[in-house]
């Protein structure tokens, strides 16, 4: 670390492996990547040198011989956790509240991370954070990009995911709540696309009476008004109680306009 031009608490070593490694954008990274990077020193002393990285809190070790770069600059903290996400689930994306974090569109800290997979995983754990595989067949596991090496939901389809299964977002008043400030920058003829792929007549339902409910008429002209057989609640998370809406087919469990404060 540099602070006024002067190295804190870090040999010349320390500071050039460190150096290195952001550079080579080298987030979570692995002790024979290291010895590619520096072939003129040897085995023992890069070794030594990460171990007292790890002591100084520079980097941590995720599992034996695989390390994961701290951060120095604070907006990085954010992808900092997401990158083990290609470790413990290949191909998998990273989406509900830890997408929303990740886009500004909740100020809440997650300490659990769900990852969309096509595969049956076991959930993960490192340090604090608990990492939960959300198993979806093929035709839904689409509408991600890659930020580094690491998948994240695109905001239209984290919409889709988010209405879906509300327990992951902190409950539909918290997407609803995100909708209403970033509605601008949505895409919602990809969110169209999103929920005819997903086939979900439950998130449409939440995702039509969320428009409604906010007054988005730009946004609903996208989803053709129809009649719902049956219905469904509102937030699956809560108790099934409340009065009933014919026209979005659900049961209004929860007070949107208090989940959103």
């Amino acid at each position: 670390m540099v602070i006024n031009g002067k190295k804190k608490g870090l040999g010349a070593f320390q500071f050039e492996l460190l150096s290195t490694l952001e550079r080579n954008k080298k987030r979570l990274f692995n002790i024979s990547e290291v010895y590619l990077l520096f072939p003129n020193s040897s085995k023992n002393l890069v070794r030594k040198t990460l171990s007292k990285l790890v002591g100084k809190g520079r980097i941590q070790r995720v599992k034996r011989g695989s390390y994961l770069l701290v951060p120095l600059r604070e907006e990085d903290y954010a992808l900092n956790e997401l990158s083990l996400v290609e470790e413990y689930f290949p191909g998998g994306y990273v989406s509900f509240l830890a997408a929303m974090r990740y886009y500004g569109w909740t100020t809440q800290l997650p300490a659990t991370i769900q990852v969309i997979t096509t595969k049956t995983r076991k959930r993960k754990k490192f340090q604090n954070t608990i990492y939960i595989p959300v198993r979806v067949p093929e035709k839904k596991f689409c509408g991600y990009e890659k930020i580094g090496n690491v998948r994240i939901a695109t905001k239209e389809k984290l919409i889709i995911d988010c209405f879906s299964h509300p327990k992951y977002c902190a409950g539909v008043g918290e997407i609803c709540k995100a909708i209403k400030q970033d509605s601008r920058s949505i895409n919602w003829k990809s969110v169209r696309y999103f929920l005819d792929r997903a086939g979900n007549s439950a998130a449409e339902r939440r995702l039509v009476y969320c428009l409604k409910f906010l007054r988005l008429k730009n946004a609903l002209k996208r989803f053709e008004e129809k009649k719902f057989e049956g219905y469904r609640l509102l937030d699956p998370s809560s108790p099934a109680k409340g009065r009933y809406d014919s026209k979005c087919g659900l049961r209004l469990n929860v007070d949107l306009e208090e989940e959103m404060k």
